[in-house]
């Protein structure tokens, strides 16, 4: 018997989500935004986002950015977190020389997680370019991220637009 068939699918959720956190906040540690906010402040956003939508999907979001900013493999992610969180994760993850609507948008839109954890990672985006100074590079995040919302939208319910849509972020 192991610690798996004695939990709880709840208490087994919630090691598992704890655990996506502190691998996470391990990669990310020190990392910043080019306008010198903490990284992780990204990831944990795109994360509460998806708290409402379930667990797989809050893992997947705390752990988006790992493999594709070379903190993580796919490998070290499937032994902590299993196959369809491993999954997830490669299909949000933008390798080097894929084109952004060309194989990254694709490969995220045939993934049942990715779609919902993208529209939450690029919601979350498009309302950080308040963040941008230069208004070239402000408008051009604004326009690539409209977009993805764009694009998803049509495939996830209703309900998941408003509940990831809904989430503000707090203002300081």
């Amino acid at each position: 018997m192991t610690d798996e068939d004695t939990l709880s699918e709840e208490n087994f959720n919630a090691l598992k989500i704890s655990d996506a956190y502190a691998f996470a906040m391990a990669c990310h540690a020190g990392d910043l935004y080019a306008e010198g906010h903490p990284y992780i402040w990204h990831v944990l956003d795109v994360a509460r986002r998806l708290r409402p939508v379930g667990a797989r999907y809050e893992i997947v979001g705390v752990l988006h950015d790992t493999v594709e900013h070379e903190l993580a493999t796919l490998k070290e992610v499937e032994k902590y977190f299993g196959t369809e969180i491993r999954k997830g994760v490669a299909a949000m993850s933008k390798f080097k020389g894929d084109r952004y609507f060309k194989d990254y948008m694709p490969r995220v839109m045939a993934n049942d997680i990715a779609r919902v954890v993208k529209y939450a990672d690029a919601t979350d985006n498009l309302g950080r370019t308040i963040l941008i100074e230069d208004p070239e590079r402000r408008e051009k995040k604004r326009a690539k991220f409209s977009r993805v919302r764009r694009e998803l939208e049509p495939l996830l319910s209703e309900e998941v637009v408003t509940t990831i849509s809904s989430f503000r972020l707090p203002v300081f």
